[in-house]
């Protein structure tokens, strides 16, 4: 090869900025390939890339965060974004390593104190380090329990707090702080990961669950194997249902069990021993004699077949007995505070692709199942109940916004108590509730919400980053879909100092699911896409949940159709409004939205450019080679087999002779539910094509982490804005 500077050099110099190298003329080089050019980038040490027989880069070396395959036919990627000064003092990648997050926030029994989760950005590590925190609702001072831990569970009487820390060797801290005298204590150090934790109302018991391996299929070796001989290992045997998971990768034979640990220190006792994975927090009779769990069957195909039930086993060990229903798949379970009934939320198992979750009440012996809420239809997440025992609060999605309600037993009116909610919440013992409150312009903050009425936020962890920051503006869209008139709930995120008398390019972002939803909250991917100056549309189209079943279900017999319009819709309001300009529109998604993605360039030329993240792109392969394969009936309504046709019809392949948009298909290495091999179909094809195209593929990512590390957060965002920019001419 020979140096040269001479040629479209954007590829390489991007690439070099994003790893923290300054690009030059030796270490930027160009190569003859099949007419085109292949741009390899030389860092120092090593040569970090390697140019495969078809002309894809690889990065190798262990600093580069991606690794890039890129289709030579579009010349590199478009001009790199300029880097921005203090002065103009807007979101920029670097500000995404300064981010603060809480979680899991916990009040106290009396109201008075409450433990929280944080997550803060670690440049040095390219990850977010955790640690307890603790805040006096009333003077709202706050002060650190312990770094590097998390999962905070208040003791009944609020004198204790337990939590989790690293051990040694992959082992898990179970720990007890004493609140007033500051001293905490090891309980035990656990091997595995136990989660879930509940106290007993006596405070002296911790129930937990925990992933208990158990003996796969095995054969015998045909030589002996000497003493301290290096063997390759022997092949692994696959006999069961479920043997991978997205963000875990493969999984070892076994179930998630319940157990029980004495605070005072001693060996945890397994409570269930059936093949069930248990799920969710369990919850205590008030007497403390038994627990009431979830728990699912994921062995055996059938009718039952991921169906959870609800079971109560004795806390001391023994049978478990089922009090729900065949018909339902229930979780959340939440005991009364009278120990006469349980509530749970549940979905009907009537094998419809989408059932809405609502909130139900079985007696703790079983039968007498009533609905909870029946006037609202929309889907419940989580209950708990109030502490006079008449009714319950739960948290449920209404028009893209989390909300918390308070359902009466008797199906009277539901209050709306809190909006804006981000994650679970908790609740004292005066029914103040602690949530993680959600805005547009913040990450979320510890807030709690009071029995008579009133909020207050207790944290502002991003204020001395983002204070100073011109920001990203949210603001809704009417939008009415083309389809049938029905509104279709959007919002507008506008780039810092938008100026309404001109217009702006569009990034249309498609959430996934696709029953699911997008919020107008704080998202750091729109502003850094707002940062660059485009205006990003977010639409709740149909198949998204918080809007009703009959919304959600629309799609049942077309997965892409009305999705499609009213995707449409919402960009032709966008224009319509004199936003967004209609010649420099563009697009991506991720999962079902990349799916979307997919499926729009190959049905419409009106985007100068896609990026389809993480996407299904044959409905055949994706059912049988996900780490889900075993619910695509469910998804379909029938097999690839039984109806091969209907599935092509599905796919965004299908569509692909068509496409004329320069896409560029992002996944991550480590995706078992939607794998490489669905976004390289397309890339394939597109390239076969002679479409200008391009592959990311993300080194350790799965499906549901990809882009979760800053690092991999800010140069994905860049990288997208980069393949816009490219044909944003």
């Amino acid at each position: 090869m020979q140096t040269s500077t001479q040629g479209p050099d954007i590829l390489a110099g991007t690439l070099c900025r994003l790893v923290g190298v300054k690009p030059t003329s030796s270490n930027i080089t160009n190569c003859p390939y099949r007419n085109n050019y292949a741009y390899v980038l030389g860092l120092p040490g090593s040569v970090p890339v390697q140019l495969d027989a078809k002309g894809a880069i690889r990065l190798k070396k262990a600093r580069s965060i991606c690794a890039i395959a890129f289709s030579f036919t579009t010349l590199g990627l478009a001009s790199d974004l300029q880097a921005q000064t203090p002065s103009q003092a807007i979101f920029t990648p670097d500000d995404v390593f300064r981010l603060k997050t809480v979680d899991d926030i916990r009040i106290s029994p009396d109201g008075g104190t409450i433990a929280y989760q944080t997550s803060d950005a670690d440049i040095m590590i390219d990850a977010s380090r955790h640690a307890v925190r603790m805040i006096d609702v009333a003077t709202r001072r706050d002060w650190l329990l312990a770094e590097g831990s998390s999962s905070p569970r208040w003791s009944p009487d609020g004198r204790l707090i337990a939590y989790t820390s690293p051990g040694a060797g992959g082992r898990t801290r179970v720990m007890i702080a004493a609140i007033k005298r500051g001293a905490a204590r090891m309980v035990a150090e656990i091997p595995g990961s136990p989660s879930e934790f509940s106290w007993s109302p006596d405070g002296r018991t911790i129930a937990f669950t925990m992933f208990v391996p158990e003996a796969g299929p095995t054969m015998q070796m045909p030589v002996t194997r000497p003493k301290d001989a290096t063997w390759a290992a022997p092949p692994r045997i696959i006999t069961g249902v479920r043997y991978e998971e997205d963000g875990q990768g493969m999984v070892a034979p076994g179930h998630v069990q319940l157990f029980t640990l004495p605070i005072a220190g001693g060996t945890p006792t397994q409570i269930t021993t059936a093949p069930l994975d248990v799920q969710n927090p369990p919850s205590w009779t008030p007497d403390g004699s038994a627990l009431i769990y979830s728990a699912t069957n994921v062995d055996t195909l059938g009718a039952n077949f991921h169906i959870s039930g609800i079971y109560v086993v004795p806390a001391s060990g023994g049978r478990a007995r089922i009090i729900s229903p065949s018909t339902l798949s229930g979780q959340m379970p939440s005991v009364s505070p009278d120990g006469q009934s349980v509530a749970f939320v549940a979905w009907t198992a009537d094998g419809r692709d989408y059932s809405p979750s609502r909130l139900y009440v079985v007696d703790l012996g079983g039968g007498n199942l009533r609905q909870i809420g029946k006037s609202l239809d929309r889907d419940i997440t989580s209950a708990v109940w109030a502490d006079d025992g008449h009714s319950i609060y739960a948290s449920y999605g209404d028009r893209g916004v989390d909300k918390i309600g308070r359902f009466p037993l008797d199906n009277s009116k539901i209050t709306e108590i809190a909006a804006n909610v981000t994650g679970d919440f908790s609740l004292s013992s005066n029914e103040t509730i602690a949530y993680a409150a959600a805005r547009s312009d913040r990450p979320a903050d510890v807030a709690i919400q009071l029995r008579g009425g009133g909020s207050k936020v207790l944290t502002h962890r991003n204020e001395g980053l983002l204070a100073g920051k011109l920001l990203g503006i949210v603001r809704p869209l009417a939008v009415k879909s083309s389809l049938d008139g029905t509104a279709v709930g959007s919002w507008l995120t506008l780039p810092p100092r938008y100026d309404a008398r001109r217009r702006y390019p569009l990034i249309l972002d498609i959430h996934g699911g696709p029953y699911g939803y997008n919020s107008p909250v704080w998202s750091t991917k729109d502003q850094l896409y707002a940062a660059a100056g485009y205006v990003v549309l977010h639409a709740n189209y149909r198949g998204s949940t918080s809007y009703g079943f009959a919304f959600a279900d629309r799609i049942a017999q077309d997965p892409v159709g009305p999705s499609y319009t009213d995707l449409m819709s919402a960009v032709d309001a966008a224009v319509e409004t004199g936003v967004a300009d209609p010649d420099r529109l563009f697009v991506t998604g991720g999962s079902a939205g990349g799916k979307l993605t997919a499926w729009i360039v190959g049905n419409t030329t009106r985007f100068k450019a896609a990026v389809a993240e993480k996407p299904v792109i044959n409905e055949t392969t994706s059912a049988l080679l996900s780490d889900q394969y075993y619910a695509s009936e469910l998804i379909s309504g029938t097999k690839p087999w039984d109806d091969p046709m209907r599935f092509w019809a599905m796919s965004a392949l299908s569509q692909v002779a068509k496409v004329a948009t320069p896409t560029m298909l992002i996944v991550g290495e480590e995706d078992r539910r939607t794998p490489i091999s669905e976004a390289k179909q397309l890339y394939n094809a597109l390239t076969l094509r002679r479409i200008p195209t391009a592959l990311v593929l993300v080194p350790g990512a799965s499906h549901s982490t990809i882009g979760r590390r800053p690092s991999q957060a800010g140069i994905l965002a860049k990288l997208t804005l980069d393949w816009f920019r490219q044909f944003d001419r």
